[in-house]
């Protein structure tokens, strides 16, 4: 089987932005029912962070004194001829504060007919978690760096990041490294992903070898219960419901990857990045 090659990073599509009243006011008048693309209508034009900030009252100078905080998105790396090519990708961002009534209120706006008060202890925290991840700001031009951690030998590789942040702070590069630095396996590995000086930027580095099995799945409706293809019920469930598994297939992934070392799961989800902390 030939070793795949470096690849470049996915590219991105723009979504069109929305202010906060014309999206609140598209979603107040209830939702289409067309799902054909597997994304939740609702979720396809978040509130703009010019509109965040006229929200909140944010100003420049108040903004940037809020700490950078990082979401670094579980990746993998693929064995080339040149060592292991690992992708590193996320987005930095600032989360301006918010009271328990403001979340409230973006919940109600966001799915339509809610009661927020209808909601249990959980539910209720849950929503409001995703209402503060809806206001998270991007911070762009911010310079990162990154620590693998071998969780055998439990020495640290630092990574410098080559470029900063874009404009929606995210970064999506492929990083070469040293055939020496980590070796080759013929089983999955995974090494702790830490980001400098950023207490929320940790997540997973999945090494996965040229020969094995690779699973793609879908998140929505295939793990997680969430009724996708009923748009206004997939988006309270989404939103408002902690994780409800679908019929016992996270227990069926778990079996697999425990009983077989060389299967290496790929996940799939339309929701937005910001919404996936």
């Amino acid at each position: 089987m030939p070793r795949p090659e470096p690849t470049s990073p996915p590219t991105r599509v723009e979504l069109p932005k929305r202010g906060l009243s014309s999206w609140a006011s598209s979603v107040a008048q209830g939702l289409p029912t067309d799902v054909a693309s597997g994304i939740l209508p609702a979720f396809q034009g978040l509130p703009s962070p010019d509109d965040i900030k006229e929200q909140l009252n944010l100003t420049d100078d108040s903004i940037n004194q809020l700490p950078i905080q990082v979401l670094n998105i579980p990746s993998y790396a693929n064995w080339t001829s040149s060592g292991w090519n690992v992708r590193i990708h996320g987005q930095a961002y600032r989360q301006p504060p918010a009271n328990n009534e403001t979340l409230d209120r973006i919940s109600s706006i966001f799915i339509a007919d809610l009661e927020v008060s209808s909601l249990n202890e959980t539910g209720l925290q849950q929503s409001r978690n995703m209402s503060a991840s809806m206001l998270a700001l991007p911070a762009g031009d911010v310079n990162l760096n990154f620590t693998l951690t071998s969780p055998i030998s439990n020495v640290s590789l630092l990574i410098d990041f080559p470029v900063a942040t874009d404009s929606r702070g995210e970064f999506d590069q492929f990083i070469q490294l040293n055939a020496q630095d980590v070796p080759t396996n013929t089983s999955v590995m995974s090494w702790p992903l830490y980001t400098v000086n950023v207490e929320s930027g940790n997540t997973t580095m999945w090494f996965v070898p040229p020969e094995g099995i690779s699973i793609v799945s879908d998140i929505d409706d295939i793990l997680r219960f969430t009724q996708i293809y009923v748009p206004q019920q997939g988006l309270y469930n989404s939103f408002a419901v902690p994780f409800v598994p679908w019929s016992d297939m996270p227990n069926v992934y778990a079996a697999w990857a425990q009983g077989n070392p060389n299967y290496h799961f790929h996940y799939l989800t339309t929701t937005p990045e910001q919404l996936i902390r």
